[in-house]
């Protein structure tokens, strides 16, 4: 249901709340900025709960796409003033919608078994990674590679702000996400299931290439600057390494993860 929207009756405050880590924790719900995304997931989840249109000479062309659907999953569509609207906003130049998301709910390891029905799984395991952009894109190539979970380390960026979600296009709230507090906690769960941990490390021995990545396995990728936990590093199933030449150092966190997924689905057609 559309209306004109003030500070106090639009739920402006508690918004404003969701633009910090501890009020979306607080909340259970995070800012998503963008038309298109808003509108997938009102098409293909339950977890909008209030939508923010920018009140300009596009708020009317934005309402007539958005409100049918909202109304119909019983969301408030609301118009809010320019200065109130650019607050909540995350970009420079907005494009006038935002939405209010509840957060999925996290999982466990054991879930993905359950919920896929299948005897293998594949998961990536974002080792105390910084970058929101690397974040974004190693989900979105993770949904694309077929694989079925997040696992996020502690430390990691949090995945639900602003710029992972730009990044991801959405696509973070759509894959199940796993929290793990240290290495060896995850490693003892991924034992327990026949999960493979394989770790991403230039020194390692073996080429990603000549290493089996069939079957369930968990793809560990390290820190931006300080690589992967030393735990991982010597409990891993397999330590893998993307070889360089021209004097090249290494590579983005990202590539580095879309390399050895895609990898694993090139293994996976021939196997």
């Amino acid at each position: 249901m559309e209306s004109i929207c003030s500070k106090k009756n639009s739920g402006y405050v508690q918004a404003l709340k969701l633009k910090q880590k501890r009020g979306r924790d607080k909340e259970g719900a995070l800012l998503v900025e963008g038309d298109n995304v808003v509108r997938e997931l009102l098409e293909q989840t339950d977890l909008v709960q209030r939508i923010y249109i920018r009140d300009d000479e596009h708020a009317a062309h934005l309402l007539q796409e958005l409100l049918p659907r909202a109304d119909e999953a019983n969301v408030t569509t609301c118009i809010l003033q320019r200065v109130l609207f650019d607050e909540l906003a995350s970009t420079v130049t907005p494009q006038g919608v935002i939405g209010i998301i509840r957060k999925p709910d996290a999982i466990h390891l054991e879930d993905i078994f359950h919920r896929q029905r299948e005897t293998e799984v594949a998961v990536v395991v974002l080792d105390r990674l910084q970058d929101p952009g690397n974040v974004g894109t190693i989900i979105r190539t993770a949904i694309a590679a077929g694989f079925d979970a997040i696992v996020s380390m502690k430390g990691t960026v949090d995945i639900f702000s602003d710029k992972v979600i730009r990044s991801s296009t959405g696509l973070a709230l759509k894959i199940p996400m796993i929290y793990s507090d240290s290495p060896n906690e995850f490693i003892q769960e991924a034992q327990a299931h026949k999960i493979k941990t394989i770790v991403c490390d230039m020194n390692a021995p073996h080429e990603y290439y000549d290493t089996d990545l069939t079957g369930s396995v968990a793809v560990v990728v390290g820190n931006e600057g300080n690589g992967t936990h030393p735990d991982f590093l010597s409990q891993a199933h397999s330590l893998i390494r993307i070889s360089m030449v021209n004097s090249v150092e290494s590579l983005n966190a990202a590539v580095t993860a879309g390399i050895v997924m895609y990898e694993r689905v090139r293994q996976n057609k021939t196997k």
